[in-house]
Formats: structure tokens, C-alpha cells, sequence
């Protein structure tokens, strides 16, 4: 048998099982020492806690900022006399037909009986199309101070709703408690539907 052969067939395999290895022992060691991780994951940086790598300035708005919105303003125009006729446009005329001196009803919540006046107001509507009237705003001042009169429901109160039809007249009956000593001065704010103007009526009502 030929020695020389024999080892040299020997060293032939067992060359490649040594590089083999060693390849394997510097793989390891470059991820860390830890066979199963990855040299990726062994260089990737931790993210610090609570924050999120894929979130970014959106340009949203924050909740709660404190970012202006323009709101339009809507300015009364100056006050009328009790007795006068507003012209709104468009073929619309308001008015107060009259003032009573009525003992006020609580029936709603928050609603306090006592000395009231009750006010009848007067819509036309001479144009050709209707006008709704359910978003209509009354509100009374009364006396020197200008003390806001609370609304009550009666006696008698009756509210514009609906629309008024064209070529037609709608009233509306408003009731607001005001103590005796106030109700000399009034100043009457009317606006018939959400955005038209204010029109606001003064006088002496005593």
C-alpha cells in the first residue's frame, strides 16, 4: 500500500472541513458572539423608549391648539324706535305690534315667575320666495344697566318657526321676565335666521 498517497488523500479532505470552520468561528464572532442573531441586528441602533422610527412631523395640528379661527362677526345696526318698521331687503319688513305687562309663567327648566313683558313681533314677506324663520334670535335688555331679561314660555309665548310663505305676514309672540323697577328702558334684538343682520329696537315701554 502507498503511505504517501494514502495521507496526502487524507490531508485533502480534511483541508476544506478546517477552512470550513474557521469560516464559521469568524461569522460568529462578528455577530456578537450569538450564532442565531444576525450581523444586521447586531448593528442596528435600539430606538429610544416611547418613540416610533416611523412617525414624523404630519403638519397636523396638535389637539388643543391654541390656532385662531376666523368667525364671522355679525354687527347690530343702530337701534330703532319701538314704533318704527324695519326694512331687512329682499321684500322683508319686521315690527313690534305690541308690549304687554304680563305675570310671567315658569313651565321650562331654570324658568322664574314674576313680572314679564311680553312682546308681539311682526314679519312681512313680500318677496316671492319663502323665508324660513326657525332659526330666528329675539333678546331683551332692560333698564339702565341693560340687564338681559330671561325668556319664559308664558303666558301666551309663541315663537316664529317654520317659514313665512311668500306675500304672506307671521307673528311671533316672545315673553321675557323683568322686574318692575326695569322695565321703562328696553332694547329689543331680533334677527330672523342664522346671519342676517341684527335689528334692534329702544323705547320707553312704561
Amino acid at each position: 500500500m502507498d503511505t504517501t498517497r494514502s495521507h496526502a488523500h487524507r490531508l485533502w479532505w480534511t483541508v476544506p472541513a478546517v477552512l470550513a470552520l474557521l469560516g464559521a468561528l469568524v461569522w460568529a464572532l462578528g455577530a456578537g458572539g450569538d450564532p442565531g442573531r444576525s450581523p444586521a441586528s447586531a448593528t442596528a441602533p435600539a430606538p429610544s423608549p416611547g418613540s416610533d422610527p416611523s412617525s414624523g412631523p404630519t403638519g397636523v395640528p396638535s389637539p388643543g391648539s391654541l390656532q385662531e379661527v376666523p368667525v364671522d362677526e355679525i354687527t347690530p345696526e343702530p337701534a330703532i324706535p319701538l314704533t318704527a318698521t324695519a326694512r331687512l331687503g329682499q321684500g322683508l319688513a319686521l315690527r313690534v305690534v305690541d308690549v304687554e305687562d304680563v305675570e310671567g309663567v315658569a313651565r321650562g327648566v331654570g324658568e322664574i315667575a314674576g313680572p314679564a313683558l311680553r312682546i308681539t313681533l311682526e314679519l312681512s314677506n313680500r318677496s316671492e320666495d319663502p323665508v324660513p324663520v326657525d332659526s330666528a334670535v329675539v333678546d331683551l335688555l332692560a333698564g339702565p344697566d341693560r340687564t338681559p331679561a330671561a325668556t319664559l314660555t308664558g303666558p301666551g309665548g309663541r315663537p316664529l318657526e317654520g317659514s313665512v310663505p311668500a306675500g304672506d305676514t307671521v307673528t311671533g309672540v316672545y315673553v321675557f321676565g323683568v322686574p318692575d323697577e326695569d322695565d321703562t328702558r328696553v332694547r329689543l334684538s331680533v334677527s330672523y335666521r342664522s346671519g342676517a343682520p341684527v335689528v334692534v329696537f329702544a323705547g320707553d315701554v312704561a
